[in-house]
């Protein structure tokens, strides 16, 4: 199935200059690269090519798994019409947290361009605090975040909560399960400083 989306991508963004601009330029604002194609018989070849003065070009899939899932993400952004809503699932999947925050906030920004709904499934802590931030700078007004927690399921049912969200971007209760795991990680590494 995978071989067959990236085919699709690729016969896509090949046949659309003004798809492959636009792909393009998201790409050159998250990965610093940008895209191109080349014709091969019945199959297109998709290049990275790195921002001038160095401008070296390497295949696409070279740039990491990360990378290679952005276009799944970016091309039906692209492709929206005005008043769209898009699901996504994961999102930052095999991305950095630095590249999570960046496309986080690169998807509020075509999502007010394009004025697009957007429902985003994630379990990243840098693409939550990225919203929450986005609320306390005034970029995302409050009313049009949403987020909603599933705790796990008891008797087969899953209790789903909505957080409710200040002014400054802050959740009250906090955001269940989210950062405990590190604040139990910079807690215990502490405790090992200490004893050294």
């Amino acid at each position: 199935m995978l071989a067959d989306r990236a085919v699709a991508i690729a016969s896509r963004l090949a046949g659309n200059i003004n798809l492959k601009r636009q792909v393009s330029e998201y790409l050159q604002e998250l990965l610093k690269v940008a895209i191109d194609f080349e014709s091969v018989g019945h199959r297109v070849k998709i290049y990275a090519t790195s921002a001038p003065p160095n401008g070296s070009e390497t295949l696409f899939a070279n740039e990491g798994s990360g990378a290679n899932q952005l276009p799944f993400i970016l091309l039906p952004i692209a492709l929206a019409p005005t008043n769209e809503t898009i699901l996504l699932s994961e999102p930052e999947v095999h991305l950095h947290p630095k590249a999570q925050s960046e496309l986080t906030a690169l998807l509020l920004r075509a999502a007010e361009k394009q004025n697009l709904q957007l429902f985003i499934e994630t379990h990243s802590e840098h693409v939550l605090h990225k919203l929450l931030h986005a609320v306390a700078k005034g970029e995302l007004a409050r009313d049009d975040l949403a987020i909603y927690y599933f705790e796990p399921p008891e008797e087969g049912v899953a209790k789903v909560n909505c957080l409710e969200i200040d002014e400054r971007g802050g959740v009250k209760g906090g955001l269940p399960g989210f950062y405990d795991q590190s604040l139990t990680e910079l807690s215990d590494y502490l405790d090992a400083l200490k004893k050294t």
